[in-house]
Formats: structure tokens, sequence, C-alpha cells
């Protein structure tokens, strides 16, 4: 009877200790916590916590908890930010390779101007990523401004410039030099995705009668986007089972229109059904109209999908880079299209990317990156003396120290893939890389470089990681080059979520907070946890 009295006491005594706990002390601080990080993990306003409905919910799962209010949540973000801050500066003391992606953004609703800036490393064959900056610019974009806000960048998380691998960036005049006066023209590298952008931008330019017909599509589509009547006869001719909606395009932005074009042919005989019921509808696009877009998505999709692949975060791009664009020239050399106007796009976008990445095949370290990369080495690195200066810089930094012991191998499981085919092709034939003159090469590099290619599809790191003892001179130069990103979406995404984070409801953020926010984002949900008290 005592042991059953002392255990309902004791549960009874929990359950006031849990009631006083919310209300006051460590359970209260534990829930406050937990409430600053959803917001800035979920990118809410700060002012959730004062309303209606929250405050309803709270009132229900925690009675007795006191619902903090935004200056509070304030607070709160300032002693997390510190605390993370301080996490990650001692973690990047042990970085010794960083390469720096950074963009300029503007803020639409108080016209402010802000420097994006992310870096990233290679840590136990993982590539890591963190945000390093979003800050205000109030003064002009000069190239002078730009290396005075990195030097502060870097002067707060106590980063030496000598860290700095490489810089990527778009092609804007003004962000090129910044990098040039800040760490070299050879450390710069330019925006893998904005490069090639600015060839499908330029061919679609160039082929007059292509972008006649894009136009002519586009106008198509403003039709069903801004007519009611319209907009419901299309929804009214097409199967119930399986309604789709047109897709607009951006006029800047080609994969936006490679992806309305797309919607379209998809939806070209009702969207025809349709206008054909419609009084005041634009022209219809002809049959012959309908195969110059049907070449048109076939010789863009690859350029769609590569620009995907290389958006890609947390895994190893740069290395892709030479190979991709001798890939897409060759495969688009072997399309068989059946339009004039198509060939004639497939021609200008094989001359685009011929003359705008034959800079980039220039490049030390995409080359060196290309090399590194067990997947490719030095397959398709077009210009010899480019391969040869890589070849003999790597030769000359390798360490010269005993390796630790052997670990075994594992095999990937090798797939197709429609970009890459070439490569699969040619890689398949290829058992062994073609031989190095031996006084060209270190016997540890040259070693490396004769053995046969690795899958295509496997993570290098992953190779890495299982390849290190047996080429473990060569391993230690990987973290330097392959930590280096192909594109600077990594900040073009940070100003995605700042515009989204500066909306019209929180327009009045100060510029500090609005950092605070975007790191605290930035960061994995465990890590953010380590702060909970």
């Amino acid at each position: 009877m005592s042991d059953a009295s002392g255990s309902s006491f004791s549960t009874i005594d929990r359950i006031f200790y849990d009631i006083n706990s919310s209300s006051s002390g460590s359970k209260r601080a534990e829930i406050t916590s937990l409430m600053t990080i959803m917001i800035v993990k979920d990118n809410l306003p700060l002012h959730t916590v004062n309303g209606e409905g929250f405050r309803s919910l709270m009132k229900s799962v925690a009675p007795h908890f006191p619902v903090p209010d935004r200056k509070t949540i304030r607070r709160k973000i300032d002693r997390i930010y510190a605390q993370m801050v301080e996490l990650k500066k001692r973690e990047m003391k042990n970085v010794k390779h960083l390469a720096l992606t950074f963009d300029l953004w503007k803020d639409s609703y108080n016209n402010t101007s802000y420097l994006g800036v992310t870096g990233h490393h290679i840590k136990d064959w993982n590539l890591n990523s963190l945000l390093l900056s979003c800050s205000i610019q109030t003064e002009r974009h000069t190239s002078v401004n730009i290396c005075k806000s990195l030097d502060e960048i870097l002067s707060f998380w106590e980063i030496d410039k000598s860290k700095i691998t490489a810089c990527v960036t778009d092609n804007g005049a003004n962000v090129k030099k910044a990098v040039t006066d800040w760490i070299g023209s050879s450390k710069h590298l330019p925006c893998f995705a904005h490069t090639l952008n600015l060839v499908v931008k330029d061919a679609i330019e160039d082929s007059g009668n292509f972008k006649e017909i894009l136009t002519k599509v586009r106008t198509i589509i403003q039709y069903f986007k801004q007519s009611g009547p319209a907009a419901d006869e299309l929804r009214k001719v097409q199967p119930s089972n399986r309604i789709l909606k047109v897709k607009q395009d951006v006029e800047t932005r080609w994969n936006s229109s490679y992806l309305m074009l797309n919607r379209y042919i998809e939806l070209k005989d009702y969207i025809n059904l349709a206008l054909s019921h419609l009084v005041d509808a634009p022209t219809q696009i002809t049959g012959a109209e309908n195969e110059v877009i049907s070449d048109g998505l076939r010789i863009l999709k690859p350029f769609f999908s590569i620009t995907e692949e290389m958006s890609a975060e947390k895994v190893v791009t740069l290395s892709k880079v030479i190979p991709i664009q001798y890939y897409l020239r060759q495969g688009l050399s072997e399309m068989k299209l059946a339009t004039q106007i198509g060939s004639l796009l497939q021609q200008s976008l094989i001359q685009g990317l011929e003359v705008r990445f034959i800079n980039v095949q220039k490049n030390m370290i995409a080359t060196i990156a290309t090399i590194l990369d067990p997947r490719f080495k030095k397959m398709n690195i077009e210009l010899p003396e480019s391969l040869s200066r890589a070849l003999a810089k790597l030769n000359g930094i390798l360490p010269s120290t005993t390796p630790p012991p052997t670990q075994e191998q594992s095999d990937e499981e090798e797939t197709e893939d429609d970009v890459w085919a070439i490569h699969d092709r040619l890689a398949n034939q290829q058992k062994r890389n073609e031989p190095v003159p031996a006084d060209i090469l270190s016997s540890k590099l040259k070693t490396y470089l004769s053995t046969p290619l690795e899958n295509r599809k496997a993570d290098p790191l992953k190779i890495w990681s299982q390849i290190q003892c047996t080429y473990w001179e060569v391993s230690q130069i990987v973290p330097i080059y392959l930590c280096v990103p192909a594109t600077s979406v990594p900040s073009e995404r940070l100003f995605s979520k700042a515009g989204a984070t500066m909306n019209q409801r929180r327009c009045s953020m100060s510029p500090e907070t609005l950092n605070k926010i975007l790191f605290l984002n930035s960061l994995q949900l465990d890590e953010l946890k380590t702060c909970v008290n």
C-alpha cells in the first residue's frame, strides 16, 4: 500500500514539477530557445509569438508557460547567434583551405544593398558550407569597397586570407576586379551557371526565328494567365483527372523559358482547342513552328539538366566543369534535328560554348580539380599546355611524408545518364589513362594517373576516403581544390532566402537582425539545439 501510495505521490509531485518548471526555470528557458529556433529555421516573423492563434495553441499545450514577446525572442536570437558564431570560429581555425562565393543583392523594400559571402571546405572527406555574411553595403559597389568588405568579413571570422583557395562569382566587371585586387586573378573563377546562361541567352538572341516563335508562345501563355475566361476554357477542354496549368517564363531567365515551352508542348492540343473557342484569341502556333519548338527543347534539355546538376550543394562540382562543357559540345554536334531553325540554334550554342569556356579550360584551379577527381583525371583536358602546367604545379606541391597504413577500397555501381552518355562510352572503352612520360611526374602522381577511372556516379570524396592511403601524398592536395564550387549559386540562394525573410511584413527588420537570422537558418537543426537551455 505504501509503495503504491509512494508511487502515486511521486507521480503527483512530478506533475506539479512539470507545471511549475514550464512557468519558470530551466523548462521555460528550453521552450523559449526551441521557439526561437523554430522561428529562425522556419523563416517566421518574430511577431509570430504575438499571434492570437499561436498564443491559443500554447495555452492549450502548456497553459502555465508565459509566451515570450518579440523583444524576448530577438534577445534570444542574439544569444544563440553569439554562441554559434563562437562555435564556428573555433571550427574555422582548423580549416586549412577555404573557397568563397559572393554576390550582391538589393532589398527592394528598403532600397538597400547587401553582400552575401559563403565559405566551403572539406572536413573528414565531407564538403561543408558556412554562411559568412549577409552584410549591408552603404557605399558604391566599387572593387575597392568590395575588397574592404571582404577584409572585414575575414577579420570577423578570424580567417587568414592565405587560406582562400578561390573565389567564385558572376561575370560582373566590378566583382571580377575586386577578386583580382583582393587575392589575384588566378584565384578567380567565373560562375559556371552564369556562363552557361550567357551561352544560351546569346544563342536564342542570335537565332532570330526561334526567338520569334518563343515570343509567340509567350504571348499565348500570357493570354491564358491574364484572362479568366481563357483559363476556364483551357481547364474545361482538358481531362478532368489531369488538369495542368500553363507556365509563364521570365524573359531574363532562359531556363524558365525552357519550362514554359515544355509545358506548352505538353498542352498544345488543348491550348489550340481552347483558342478556337475564344474571341480575340492570339494566333495559334503552326505545325511547322511546333517542330521548331520540339527541336529547341531537345537542344536545350542538356543545358537545363546540367544547370540543375552543377547548382547542387554539398557535392563536388568544379571538377565536372571541363568534362561537362566538352560533352555538351560533342553531344550537340551529334544531334540530328528536323528543322533548319533548330540547326541554327544548335550551331550558335556550340560556338558559344567554344568561346565562353576557352578561359575555363585554361584555368589552373579548374584543371587541377579535374585531375584530382578520380572519375575524370586528365581524360577531357583538351589544351596540352593547360594539362602540362597543372601537372607541373601538382608535382611541385606534393608532400614528401610517409603515408599511413593502407585501407580497403570499394566499388560503386555504374548507371546511365543522358548528359554524360559520351563520357561513359569513352570511359568504358579506355581501361587505363594514357601513359605519362616518366621524366615529367613523380612516381606518386604517375601511379595515380595511370589507374582506371572510377565510376562517374560515385562521390569523389568518398572515393578519396577509400584510396587516400594508397595515394596518400596526392590525397593531401585534394581538399585545396575539390572544396571549390563550380557556381556562385550558394550566395544566390542566400539572397532568395533573404528576399523571403525581408518581406512586406518584416521590411523594418534591421540589417544586423537579418544577417543573424540568415546565419542561424543556414545551420543544421542539431547544431542549433546545442544552444537549448
